[in-house]
């Protein structure tokens, strides 16, 4: 097998979506807000009458209800869904459109869904890895181990990549007059048990264990599983010791918004302060790393917040159910801070980006007709996102001496399961028809690639 061939086994995972995360927070609590008065209804009603029984079995379903919506999410108040909004302070940086590339600390290199040929003078995506190559992931991780004060063995059980933004899209935004082109910009880590949770009998307390000493010592991480290797892992989030130690290793800075004051506030705060720049779609968007949940427990989360040039999917419906609910409310229960966050994200969501904002690979092009079940310019975006994870087709094409046909099929099916696995799509392994319209999308498009390189031409881009 081609080392373009091999699988990346630790994958860094997808990003949800900002909007949604707040609407579902909200949502959560509204529910508990309403099972709550239904609650004090019922147990008022069977205070007046202990000898009705329907009275006393609408206790009893109100208190079922209750537990149900507490147990899934915890129980909220109203002082601290402020504080997790309005209070905590947490770390806003720019999202940056390149394609994520990782580097574990022996030096090789990883793709979204394939590892990278690693060495000197190589490029991915026409872009250099003179910026990767840079970087001393090995240090960092030792580094980091030594600040834990961490045995040997403990080291050993980890493998550590670091995964940033490679800059492939020189021409977007104000890229090149910030002098970002082909830069690589690490924005997490990945620590990963090298046993799995079947065959390992102390993987689980050996995560858990180092999550608890990082977060200790002031970094941002959540411990998970990958349950599709069943991998235990640490996963390290943006910070501001986190840059430190990338920069300790020969990184460049990590990326900022690009507005004025501190980029450390809370949630409320950067998207007030970022609703000018994200209504002009001045970038991508921005990324939020959300350090404590709404109990105020430690386990760092990190949600992206895209401007309107990138695919919104059902943001606006959920965002307006969301403000439908806490209307019905008439605002005693939530802060105006918060309803004013959802108002904005709305607002970003539905905008319509300012003439000429939209670069140049953000517009359609050879528009594939799509029937209705996916919204046509999602799978699009899909395509043109998935495209970018892999090595342009006429090298798939070029392969087993020129055996084209054999490529096709190759690059299809990665091309498919990117975009199957695409957030913004929603498709799901029983979505059938969905399922066959990406397809369709795929096939059309590597077709008219494979007829250009036959014929010695240059194809263009998906979207």
């Amino acid at each position: 097998m081609s080392s373009e061939n091999v699988p990346n086994s630790i994958q860094w995972p997808s990003i949800e979506a900002f909007p949604k995360h707040v609407s579902h927070v909200v949502d959560a609590y509204v529910r508990q807000c309403d099972f709550a008065a239904r609650l004090v209804q019922a147990a008022f009603r069977s205070k007046q009458d202990t000898a009705d029984n329907d009275k006393r079995r609408d206790l009893c379903s109100a208190l079922d209800a209750f537990r149900g919506i507490t147990s899934c999410h915890g129980i909220y108040n109203a002082s601290m869904l402020r504080e997790y909004f309005c209070g905590q302070t947490v770390l806003a940086t720019e999202k940056y459109d390149g394609t994520n590339v990782g580097k574990d600390e022996h030096g090789l290199l990883y793709g979204r869904r394939l590892m990278i040929p690693s060495g000197e003078g190589r490029s991915y995506q026409h872009t250099p890895l003179t910026a990767v190559n840079r970087v001393d992931t090995a240090r960092m991780k030792a580094d980091l181990f030594a600040e834990l004060d961490a045995t040997p063995e403990e080291i050993s059980a980890f493998t550590m990549v670091v995964y940033g933004e490679l800059m492939i899209n020189k021409g977007l935004f104000d890229y090149a007059e910030r002098s970002l082109s082909s830069g690589w910009f690490a924005f997490g880590a990945i620590l990963r048990h090298n046993g799995t949770v079947f065959n390992t009998a102390n993987a689980e307390a050996g995560v858990t264990r180092l999550a608890a000493q990082l977060t200790k010592h002031g970094y941002a991480c959540t411990s998970d599983s990958d349950s599709d290797e069943a991998h235990l892992q640490v996963k390290l989030t943006l910070s501001e010791k986190f840059q430190k130690l990338v920069e300790g290793s020969g990184g460049g800075t990590t990326p900022d918004v690009r507005a004025e004051g501190p980029r450390n506030a809370s949630m409320s705060d950067v998207v007030e302060r970022m609703r000018p720049w994200m209504l002009e779609c001045k970038g991508e968007g921005v990324v939020l790393t959300i350090p404590k949940t709404v109990a105020g427990k430690p386990n760092a989360i990190v949600r992206k917040w895209k401007t309107a040039i990138e695919p919104q999917g059902s943001n606006a419906d959920v965002l307006r159910a969301t403000l439908s609910k806490v209307q019905a409310l008439k605002g005693a229960c939530v802060d105006e801070k918060i309803v004013g966050m959802l108002l904005t994200l709305l607002a970003v969501t539905t905008a319509t980006p300012p003439e000429g904002s939209i670069p140049a690979k953000k517009k359609k092009k050879d528009k594939v007709p799509m029937k209705a079940a996916l919204d046509s310019e999602l799978v699009h975006a899909a395509l043109a996102s998935a495209l970018t994870k892999f090595d342009h087709p006429d090298v798939f094409f070029a392969k087993a001496g020129g055996n084209g046909s054999k490529g096709m099929m190759e690059i299809k099916a990665l091309l498919l399961n990117e975009m199957v696995c695409d957030p913004d799509l929603g498709v799901n392994d029983k979505m059938t028809q969905e399922k066959k319209e990406l397809q369709n999308a795929v096939s059309q498009y590597i077709g008219k690639q494979y007829g250009c390189w036959k014929s010695g031409s240059s194809g263009g881009p998906a979207a």
